[in-house]
């Protein structure tokens, strides 16, 4: 399946299990899918294909947390299960049962960064 960007204002708002936690540059989606070949006997081409569920791979540019958002401090790298929404002006996506495979963290004199995050996500909704 097409691996595709969608480029967003700095206003694009992400809530992590429901709360606002701050904003990203831009982010990218790509869907996955495993596809089976069905066989039959003593036929050596597949009769069919039968596809497996979709795989949610989702990219975030440029993380912007707002310490005044967040109640606790909590660290990126312990959240396990969560439901990820990216939301603008128009419409939403909300990614559900999300792990993070990698975050790119930079560190400078003025603070630090989240470059990238990239994570897995079992579902996908969109929404208004």
């Amino acid at each position: 399946m097409p691996d595709f960007m969608i480029p967003c204002s700095p206003s694009l708002r992400i809530e992590l299990n429901g709360t606002r936690i701050g904003m990203i540059t831009e982010f990218r989606e790509r869907t996955d899918c495993d596809l089976t070949p069905v066989r039959t006997i003593g036929i050596n081409l597949p009769a069919a294909v039968v596809a497996g569920p979709l795989r949610y791979t989702v990219t975030l540019q440029r993380i912007l947390l707002d310490n005044l958002l967040i109640s606790e401090p909590f660290e990126l790298h312990n959240l396990h299960g969560f439901s990820l929404k990216i939301g603008g002006t128009t419409k939403s996506v909300t990614f559900s049962g999300c792990e993070f495979t990698s975050i790119s963290v930079s560190n400078s004199i003025g603070g630090s960064m989240i470059e990238e995050a990239v994570l897995q996500a079992a579902s996908r909704a969109v929404g208004a």
